[in-house]
């Protein structure tokens, strides 16, 4: 965010802020929400409500990290939302993700090395460069990258026929 704040007038750093903002507070509400959910699962005593519990817990684990680096904080400790570190392979396992699709830049261990060349993580991969590449399709192509109307409404319906039309045109 730093970097792409860096180019960016004053008018705009101010209105991704307010965005940025508005997404953090209904984020908030959601895990407002989530956690009564589980407080009534949890008294029901239902099986899945430990889990969603820890969920819960990282939840909001990652939405205070995003108040601080909304707040100007550079340096989080032990941050959720980053890029390949061991910690963070061994997070999302325990969470129950079986494939990770991280890769590691700079020297692999061998072990290292065999998962990065391992089937399910290049098809990982792959399909991580295609979604990035629709998204650069769609900011291209299909007037994503400029969107040139104001309001929820009218900003709706452009996303929505930006879409569509990218969807008949990967169709035909």
């Amino acid at each position: 965010m730093g970097a792409m704040l860096k180019s960016k007038s004053k008018n705009s750093k101010e209105q991704l802020q307010k965005t940025l903002r508005s997404v953090a507070q209904v984020a908030q509400d959601t895990v407002r929400e989530f956690h009564t959910v589980v407080r009534r699962l949890r008294k029901q005593k239902a099986p899945a409500a430990e889990r969603l519990h820890q969920q819960l817990a990282l939840a909001q684990q990652v939405l205070a990290q995003t108040e601080l680096r909304l707040q100007g904080v550079e340096n989080i400790p032990e941050r959720i939302v980053s890029f390949y570190c061991p910690d963070n392979l061994t997070d999302l396992r325990q969470l129950g993700i079986r494939y990770i699709g991280i890769p590691k830049i700079g020297r692999l261990t061998p072990r290292e090395s065999r998962r990065q060349r391992s089937r399910w993580f290049k098809l990982l991969q792959r399909f991580r460069c295609g979604m990035e590449a629709a998204i650069s399709m769609l900011k291209r192509c299909f007037m994503l990258g400029d969107v040139r109307v104001r309001g929820s409404t009218a900003t709706a319906l452009w996303v929505g026929w930006s879409i569509f039309s990218f969807n008949l045109w990967n169709f035909s």
